[in-house]
């Protein structure tokens, strides 16, 4: 037997600490005062005898993989997890963007709004796609992104519609989410998503209502923070089902008062909202994060960075890219504001690559060309970082990117969310 090199000692508090393994996500608290002998335990690991306590120690460290055979390699366990979500050619993931016109003129956003809206030669093309792929596909996800994309609902309902059929007829799996600023959410709408197969959709709310209004106003200039507050809550009485990512961009002008958004949410739908903190994605030094995702889990929102995907978004795995409403295919919106495009959609439903190039670079660009990375003990927690800004600086560490918080401290979120959530007790404290 052998210790996971992944294996993290972290302090809880003045009387608990923690073992934390990051390539299985799972975790061992105790009291502090059992912690010199538990260290000694596990410099002497192949002693041969133990006190029952210290068998029982060990057999649950051997159950979360703290402890693995000595002939365990998890370097390539990690390649193997990572490169099974990239190459998975049943799995489709694709974003689609039916306008990059928005209704909003949010001051730090990065995207031009143009006014391209998506046409009916170009939806004919996309589900001339669908229809070629959907025969070798297990799956097939589809995020609804923009510009702004319930500008253009009768566009997704339209698309909808037909990749629910050829997906039917082809026994390939459909499943959609979308990413709104949440103001067009009407009840006309909230009661489609359901049918649409939309169970999941990222909303952006940046504090309290003069903060947010300053900040994600209209394109005429009014407020929005009182009509998406609303729309949300209304569309979380309406679908049972439904999932919400509260998106919420910090900077050192809102963060003193972000507290305060968590309680516009009745207490009933919370456990229903992953909070998303994060810092914005132009600024160059990150606020740390943790004291806030730490309250929001006190008011009992989910945590949701609890598990290692390998993957965040569609420009990470070999059948995923973005569709501009012009059919040209591009890795990511944030690729495209920069430059980047891979080729089209063509009028019989193929994906032509223009620049192959590119396209090998973005699809097998990773963490473990970084000999910093593979040598790093937080590696497989980094594993899914964005592909974007892998592909443009491989060398630099992105480990605390976004929510600007370590891996220790995402470590004791997840403990203290299973904590609040009554997935553990107190008593499985050693």
């Amino acid at each position: 037997m052998k210790l996971s090199k992944y294996n993290s000692n972290i302090t809880v508090d003045d009387s608990k600490k923690m073992i934390y393994n990051y390539l299985s996500r799972n975790y061992v608290v105790y009291d502090s005062k059992n912690h010199d002998h538990i260290i000694w335990l596990l410099d002497n690991l192949n002693q041969g005898v133990y006190t029952t306590e210290d068998a029982v120690l060990l057999k649950k460290m051997i159950r979360k993989q703290m402890i693995i055979k000595d002939s365990t390699d998890e370097l390539e366990i990690i390649k193997f997890r990572e490169n099974s979500v990239r190459f998975n050619n049943r799995v489709y993931s694709i974003s689609i963007l039916p306008t990059m016109d928005c209704n909003f003129r949010c001051v730090y956003c990065y995207e031009e709004h143009k006014k391209s809206i998506m046409d009916d030669v170009t939806a004919e093309k996309i589900v001339k796609y669908v229809e070629n792929i959907a025969p070798k596909a297990s799956y097939l996800g589809v995020s609804w992104f923009g510009g702004e994309p319930l500008m253009e609902f009768d566009r997704i309902t339209e698309l909808t519609e037909q990749f629910k059929s050829i997906c039917s007829r082809n026994n390939c799996i459909y499943n959609a989410h979308i990413t709104t600023n949440g103001y067009l959410l009407n009840d006309e709408i909230i009661n489609k998503l359901k049918d649409l197969n939309i169970t999941k959709a990222q909303i952006t709310l940046d504090g309290t209502e003069e903060y947010h209004n300053q900040k994600r106003p209209l394109s005429d200039g009014k407020g929005t923070y009182k009509v998406i507050k609303e729309n949300i809550i209304n569309l979380l009485n309406r679908n049972p089902d439904f999932t919400i990512v509260l998106r919420i961009n910090v900077d050192i002008e809102n963060i003193e008062y972000i507290e305060e958004l968590f309680d516009i949410i009745p207490e009933q739908h919370r456990n229903r909202i992953e909070i998303a903190l994060s810092n914005l994605f132009q600024a160059k030094k990150k606020i740390n994060l943790y004291g806030l995702l730490k309250k929001a889990i006190d008011k009992t929102y989910n945590y949701s960075n609890t598990e290692n995907t390998y993957q965040v978004c569609p420009a990470c795995v070999i059948n995923g890219f973005s569709i501009a409403p012009d059919c040209t295919v591009i890795p990511c919106t944030h690729a495209a504001e920069e430059g980047y495009h891979l080729g089209y959609i063509s009028e019989d439903g193929r994906f032509i690559i223009n620049d192959q190039s590119l396209y090998y670079k973005m699809k097998t660009v990773s963490v473990l060309d970084n000999a910093r990375c593979v040598n790093c003990i937080k590696l497989p927690m980094c594993a899914a970082s964005c592909k974007f800004k892998r592909f443009k600086d491989n060398s630099t560490c992105i480990g605390n990117d976004g929510e600007g918080i370590s891996m220790e401290e995402r470590s004791l979120l997840h403990y203290y969310s299973d904590l609040k959530h009554n997935r553990i007790q107190q008593v499985d404290i050693l």
